[in-house]
Parts: structure tokens; sequence; C-alpha cells
């Protein structure tokens, strides 16, 4: 191999190439899916220690900012990148200029992984660590469907004739580090209607339960609305928590029962 292609290969120049394909399309949470990766060769033969996949996640926060010069702190809102599951493939081996090999992984997605709704995004980032040269790395976008129970959550909340309006992932203030996705219903027909401006729901995955949040906006008028809005005496907070192990059913009855109260 002349001397030119070896020191392009160390940065990176006709280097070896990653293709990763997913086995299906719509992911549910919790669930296990079988992920293929390709490896193609380059122009010269490299060296690949380890393949690294991480599974991630995008959310609204605030992270803090200096500039040269700056005195004190400063917070500017911008999308940070979660990573949810790491794990890598430690097989080390050359790759021959032009060759191909092919290994098969599984991506177990964790159930508290962000629904593919509204300005959420989740993709499955592959990486190959390549001694002294830019690590190849690919990005699968994926689409994350609910569990089983918050599908079942979602449909009672249709049935009361609330329908979602907005999905919002945004950093959780009690833990910046991570974040949690907020569901926001508006009433569009049945019982609500008229009454409750919107309901914002927030699932938390603990141990093998969810813990529903739930906080009613409830319609005003004229200035009594702009007061109870300022101060927050328009708002009710309630919650729910539900175990995996509970049926279709009991979900059903324990949320419908949560609802019929608030007024």
């Amino acid at each position: 191999m002349g001397w030119l292609k070896k020191t392009l290969a160390r940065v990176g120049v006709g280097s070896a190439k990653a293709e990763v394909s997913v086995e299906q399309d719509n992911i549910q949470q919790g669930q296990s899916v079988a992920v293929s990766l390709i490896v193609n060769g380059g122009e010269s033969t490299q060296q690949v220690d380890n393949i690294t996949f991480d599974l991630c996640c995008d959310f609204m926060g605030w992270e803090e900012v200096r500039g040269t010069g700056e005195q004190g702190r400063k917070k500017q809102r911008r999308r940070i990148t979660h990573t949810l599951l790491s794990w890598s493939l430690p097989d080390a081996f050359a790759l021959p200029a032009g060759e191909s090999r092919r290994f098969e992984t599984e991506l177990n997605v964790p159930i508290e992984t962000p629904l593919s709704m509204g300005d959420c995004n989740v993709w499955l980032e592959t990486r190959l660590d390549i001694p002294m040269a830019k690590d190849p790395s690919t990005k699968t976008p994926l689409t994350i469907k609910p569990s089983g129970h918050i599908d079942t959550v979602f449909d009672v909340l249709e049935a009361h004739g609330l329908r979602i309006e907005k999905a919002d992932c945004e950093q959780d203030e009690r833990h910046p580090r991570s974040f949690e996705q907020v569901f926001s219903w508006v009433p569009i027909s049945g019982a609500y209607e008229g009454v409750w401006r919107k309901l914002d729901v927030v699932v938390t995955h603990k141990d093998n339960a969810l813990d529903i949040g739930m906080t009613v906006h409830r319609q005003g008028e004229g200035l009594g609305d702009m007061v109870g809005h300022f101060v927050g005496s328009n708002k009710l907070e309630r919650s729910l928590v539900i175990s995996l192990d509970d049926s279709v059913e009991l979900v059903q009855d324990a949320l419908n029962n949560v609802l019929q109260k608030i007024t």
C-alpha cells in the first residue's frame, strides 16, 4: 500500500463504512428487535477494534454557556442529546480493502424510551472504532410506538372525547440530566368540552409500574380566567399509579374512575 493511501486511511478518507438495518420500522417501548450491521471495507486494510451502538433521543433543555471574557453564568435553550442505552461488539478484526463483514445483534428498547411524536427524535447510532482514524458512524432513525399499557391510557382518553394536540420532550426540572415527555390533550367532544382547556399527561416508569401525572387546565371566562391562569387556581393535578401486571380492564377502570371525579 502506498504512503498516500495509508495517510488518507488514518484520517478517515476512503475508510470503512457501516450499514445498519433494523428488523422492523415501528418498535414498541420495551420490545427487542434484531439489528444487522454490514461493515464495508474502504480503499485499504483497516483494523476495527470495536463496534459501539448507542440508542439516543433528544429533548429541549437548558445548557450553561459562557463566552470568552464573560462573567457569570448564562443559559441558552437548545436540543440536548440523551443516551438511553449503550452496548458494543468487542470483536476486533482486520478488514481488507473492498471486503465486507456482517454482524447480528439485538436492540432491547428500554420501556422509558420516548414515543416518536411531536418534536422528539429517537435513533440508533453505530460507530466503528478504528485506531488513528476518524471513527465512521451512522445514524438510523427509529419510530417508537407506545407500550400496551400506555396505548390503553390513550384509548381511554380518546373515549372521553380528548385528542392529542401536541407532544413535547422537555428537560425534567427535578432531574436536569433527564427528560419527560408531555402529552397535551384537548377536549373536542363529550363531558369535558367547554369545561377543560386542555389536559397535560406525563407518564413516568418506576420499577414495575407507570406513574401517570395529569394536570387539568380548566376553561374560564374573561378576567377570572386571566387571574386563575396567573395564580394557578384554574389547574387541578391528579396522579395514578398502574402496575405493569394490571390487565387492560383494570387500567381502564382505574383511569375512568380518576377522570370521572375531576370536575
